[in-house]
């Protein structure tokens, strides 16, 4: 193939590339749960705690979470469509003590219902959402590094591994890979 003939097929192809990636106006492939849920009874909320549960200590917990307009479209700085409007999550949370510095826990998040609104519908011609399910499985090793028994403070290193168990997994219930965030 000569120059000419090569510029051309690969001008087709960048066209053809850019005009695929043009017809994917909705990508759902992530996670848009916002709440991380603390372990055990020892964090607050969201917020967790450097203090581990203690030797075969084990805590169950349950929680729901309600987002309104968690993933939006916006022009400027206006609000255009919401593509993810209402979002109503449960999460079960299990955390077990190994000796008195290590903790292991588990998050299993479960999507009850969400939807779109209707502008994103309508106007961006996307599918209504309806979408429930079991989101990505989070595991979570806590190690107490110093207690506040014998130093004055608690400092541990936790680290938030989520596995790509979402089902369905392109409905902003998950990653599609595994993740780890400190």
């Amino acid at each position: 193939m000569n120059r000419a003939g090569f510029a051309g097929a690969f001008a087709v192809a960048t066209l053809l590339s850019s005009l695929a990636g043009a017809q994917v106006p909705d990508r759902r492939n992530f996670d848009a749960n916002r709440l991380r849920p603390a372990l055990s009874r020892e964090g607050v909320i969201n917020v967790e705690s450097a203090e581990t549960s203690g030797h075969l200590s084990v805590d169950v917990a349950l929680w729901y979470n309600y987002a309104n307009d968690p993933v939006v479209l916006n022009e400027g700085d206006d609000r255009f469509a919401s593509l993810l409007k209402d979002r109503h999550d449960g999460h079960l949370v299990v955390s077990f003590g190994v000796l008195d510095m290590l903790q292991f826990g588990l998050d299993i998040p479960v999507t009850l219902e969400q939807t779109r609104s209707r502008r994103a519908v309508r106007d961006l011609g996307l599918d209504e959402l309806d979408a429930r399910g079991v989101g990505d499985l989070a595991f979570t090793p806590k190690l107490n590094l110093l207690h506040q028994d014998r130093v004055g403070i608690d400092v541990a290193a936790l680290v938030r591994v989520t596995f790509p168990t979402a089902s369905p997994s392109e409905n902003y219930l998950g990653e599609r890979r595994v993740t780890a965030t400190p």
